[in-house]
């Protein structure tokens, strides 16, 4: 039973960490879903001629740009789901590709005010006339198409974006998301596994207490494997920060 034990634990972490990505939210008893609307290995485009500029946007994911494809922004893509690039000059990070809000800096989602829909912010931006560039996206319900943007504009380093999908339609905010469904199928498997496999061990093996808990070994052993984690993701996010400040400072 310890493979299957370590297979459902893995399966809950994905799940729990596809729940945390998936551009799910409930505003005003009113849930949303963007996740659709996300594309996973390519992003949107959009072009503005006065001033000269083409953006990269993608629906709470990062724009997917490549150093191959985009040789204008150096060795570093932005991790954005905005990128602004600049035809004449430069960022104040000396790329031509300029960061205008980093995805982990999304905020929860906001009702728009006068069309359904709903809103989000971004920060944590290059820098722009001595403050970080910030993006306020507008998803608004357009029933007539998946994703498309229809408008970026401007105003002292702030950016808004409009973006049309029927995917910011409202619908009902009794219904369960796709990612907690799974969730809670795993967590009953969890518990049905640990049932089971107490009501087995002491029925067959006599024994009570915390020897009755299936993969006892494994329980023991389980705070140490928790601390490894923790050691482990402080060490990654550490190093994440360490090349961010490396690329703002570039």
């Amino acid at each position: 039973m310890y493979p299957l034990l370590t297979v459902l634990l893995l399966l809950l972490t994905c799940f729990t960490q596809a729940a945390l990505l998936s551009c799910e939210g409930t505003v005003d008893g009113v849930h949303y879903d963007l996740t659709p609307a996300r594309r996973n290995t390519g992003y949107y485009e959009f072009h503005t001629d006065d001033p000269v500029f083409t953006y990269f946007f993608n629906v709470c994911d990062y724009s997917h740009l490549n150093t191959t494809t985009r040789t204008d922004c150096g060795d570093t893509i932005p991790p954005a789901p905005l990128v602004q690039i600049v035809e004449e000059g430069r960022c104040e990070a000396g790329s031509k590709c300029c960061n205008l809000g980093l995805l982990s800096s999304q905020s929860k989602f906001s009702p728009l005010e006068e069309e359904d829909g709903i809103t989000v912010t971004y920060d944590q931006g290059d820098m722009c006339g001595g403050s970080p560039r910030t993006t306020q996206v507008s998803f608004v319900c357009d029933s007539s198409t998946d994703g498309e943007v229809k408008a970026v504009a401007e105003d002292n380093c702030h950016y808004t974006v409009t973006f049309h999908t029927k995917y910011a339609c409202s619908t009902s905010g009794d219904a369960l998301s796709g990612g907690w469904v799974f969730i809670i199928i795993v967590l009953t498997l969890v518990v049905l596994y640990l049932v089971s496999g107490i009501m087995y061990r002491r029925s067959r093996l006599g024994v009570t207490g915390w020897e009755s808990l299936p993969n006892v070994e494994f329980w023991r052993q389980f705070p140490g494997l928790v601390k490894d984690g923790c050691v482990f993701s402080f060490t990654w996010f550490r190093d994440v920060a360490i090349r961010r400040r490396g690329y703002t400072r570039s």
